[in-house]
């Protein structure tokens, strides 16, 4: 479907129901023209929840380096529109396994363009959850904590890295408690069922 849909977007549409599916695989399983393509059709299209589903297949991406420059394309109001910069962001970070890492470079290094665009906005909460969401050891604990309470943040920014940082730690503790009970009771599972 996707395929087609590339040959001749017009003559093939993909029908709405299957949007999500139809753009998510074919960018996950597609390389740079396939992206590239998807994302001429987001820049292009007039129809929002056409547009939406279009911008969801672009985070499924498995090549580092797209990802990086759809990052660097958040930032960028002629690629990107503004309002949907923290959007994007958060979603690679929060849907695609090799963006979450990616995602956290990125607003560390950009940090300062990030606070004097949106540092006011309410998507920063939302943004710093998805970008910590996965964060479940000592190592990121200690990497949020320098990054959250190097810089002087007030309002949102600052209790939004607050929440983050209890958050993690509830993750790392619930793991420290429960890790290993889990890992006997999975392999008494599969012995005791040949798996």
């Amino acid at each position: 479907m996707f395929q087609a849909w590339m040959a001749n977007s017009t003559a093939n549409p993909i029908p709405p129901n299957f949007r999500h599916l139809v753009y998510s695989y074919g960018v996950a399983y597609g390389g740079v023209k396939e992206w590239d393509f998807a994302f001429k059709q987001y820049k292009t299209i007039k129809d929002a929840t056409a547009k939406d589903a279009i911008l969801h297949g672009l985070f499924g991406t498995k090549v580092t380096w797209i990802l990086r420059r759809f990052l660097d394309y958040a930032v960028d109001p002629s690629q990107i529109k503004q309002e949907e910069t923290l959007h994007v962001i958060g979603d690679i970070a929060l849907h695609n396994s090799v963006g979450r890492q990616l995602a956290w470079e990125f607003v560390t290094k950009n940090w300062g363009l990030i606070m004097s665009r949106y540092g006011k906005s309410d998507r920063m909460e939302w943004m710093i959850e998805s970008l910590t969401r996965g964060f479940s050891s000592t190592y990121e604990l200690q990497m949020l904590k320098a990054f959250a309470f190097n810089k002087m943040h007030s309002g949102i920014v600052r209790s939004s890295f607050k929440k983050a940082v209890e958050k993690v730690t509830a993750r790392i503790d619930w793991l420290k408690t429960n890790e290993a009970d889990i890992a006997e009771w999975l392999n008494r599972f599969v012995h005791v069922n040949n798996l």
